[in-house]
């Protein structure tokens, strides 16, 4: 990383000098604020001492999937301090893609994921709620004709027209063409983006091959969430993101987006206090 690369973390100007170094990283001096920092002051490199070779091995090991445990072996860090750099590689990956808009042909579609069995409501007779109820956590997901993806968990229960036009909205390009199974909650989403429908209900045999790439988006959520049914709530959407990511690489992009995570983490705020949640 070069110095045209940064600028100073606390005022953005560009205008610094070197100012000698701290346990043999270069420091900086602002010549607009006058504040001393290095590189990585106020980014998820902030007070730790994991170096730039080994964030881009912990990289590569997260996207193949590899547990904790062989993070810490492999990397020579403890469990603890693995959980937490996942936590926050997670954090990184989901502002990359938090403004992703979405256009032309987008599916849409909800996915339902029951809670965790410690987080289950139950009625005052003890019983559990059936069918579609508080205890499954709704995620809108949508793709596009480009492949662009994006998912986001809405709340619990049943979507509401106001869930859909608050989550798709804001990531669908008004008039683009909304594939969807017809329920009424798209309505008022699709009325508001001044957009072009195409139904395709579910009772329907033919509705699988129009579907199907919702369909499929959907099955890959499910297969990774449900393996992590057991992660906090408040981590459920940095993981859920986590997944968006992932989806993206392929063989061909592979190291571009390893590239990008890694340039990201850089220039990143992200905290994450494991104190409070490991």
């Amino acid at each position: 990383m070069d110095l045209n690369t940064f600028c100073c973390p606390f005022c953005e100007s560009v205008d610094f000098i070197k100012y000698g170094k701290r346990n043999g990283n270069q420091r900086f001096k602002c010549l607009s604020c006058g504040h001393v920092f290095l590189k990585t002051t106020n980014t998820i490199f902030s007070s730790t001492k994991l170096n730039r070779s080994c964030l881009r091995n912990l990289i590569v090991l997260i996207i193949d999937g590899t547990k904790l445990e062989t993070i810490s072996d492999v990397l020579k860090i403890s469990r603890r301090t693995s959980y937490m750099w996942r936590m926050k590689i997670y954090k990184v990956a989901g502002e990359m893609i938090k403004n992703v808009e979405l256009s032309g042909k987008v599916w849409i579609d909800e996915k339902l994921i029951r809670v965790n069995k410690r987080f289950l409501v139950t009625k005052s007779n003890g019983k559990q709620y059936r069918g579609v109820s508080i205890n499954q956590i709704v995620i809108a997901c949508a793709i596009d004709s480009n492949g662009n993806k994006y998912a986001e968990i809405v709340g619990r229960g049943h979507i509401s027209s106001k869930q859909c036009i608050n989550s798709y909205g804001k990531h669908i390009k008004p008039e683009s063409l909304i594939i969807h199974d017809g329920i009424f909650s798209h309505d008022q989403l699709i009325k508001e983006l001044h957009a072009k429908d195409e139904i395709h209900k579910s009772i329907a045999n033919s509705s699988k091959r129009y579907m199907q790439p919702i369909n499929s988006f959907c099955a890959e959520i499910e297969r990774n969430m449900v393996i992590h049914q057991g992660i906090r709530d408040e981590n459920l959407q940095d993981y859920l993101n986590w997944i968006v990511f992932k989806s993206s690489i392929n063989s061909d992009n592979i190291d571009s987006k390893i590239d990008e995570l890694e340039a990201k983490c850089f220039q990143s705020k992200v905290v994450y206090r494991i104190k409070d949640r490991y």
